[in-house]
């Protein structure tokens, strides 16, 4: 997850606000960060 944060990170610096991160369902030991952080990267972007 990190890694692919990063990356749309860099696009969005660069000015590539069409990069998405995709939502991903909490696994069993999941608490749904990585969903959230997608959602609020997604509406940043938006």
């Amino acid at each position: 997850m990190l890694r692919r944060l990063r990356d749309a990170l860099r696009a969005a610096r660069q000015g590539d606000l069409t990069i998405r991160l995709t939502m991903q369902a909490p696994n069993e030991t999941g608490d749904g960060l990585e969903a959230e952080v997608a959602m609020a990267f997604n509406a940043l972007v938006g």
